[in-house]
């Protein structure tokens, strides 16, 4: 049960988050990444996945052209901080 409510408090946040965002209830589908490798790799099966779904993708690095292109958002944080 306890589980349930965690999770309906996530959906929450993660709904409230997308909005905020710009987004309604149209999926996303979300990347993180810490290499340009790992980023083209997640990019590109999702596209072939589910190519109707956005994709945003957050890297610390900077992702090669042909990815960034195949994403509706991409964000690049490559500060050394981590909280």
């Amino acid at each position: 049960m306890e589980a349930l409510i965690e999770r309906g408090v996530m959906n929450a946040l993660l709904k409230k988050l997308l909005r905020f965002a710009g987004k309604s209830d149209q999926r996303v589908a979300l990347v993180f990444g810490f290499d340009a490798a790992t980023c083209r790799r997640a990019v590109l099966y999702l596209r072939t996945s589910i190519p109707h779904v956005p994709v945003w993708l957050f890297s610390t690095a900077v992702p090669e052209a042909d990815v960034r292109q195949q994403c509706e958002r991409v964000v690049v944080n490559s500060s050394q901080e981590h909280f």
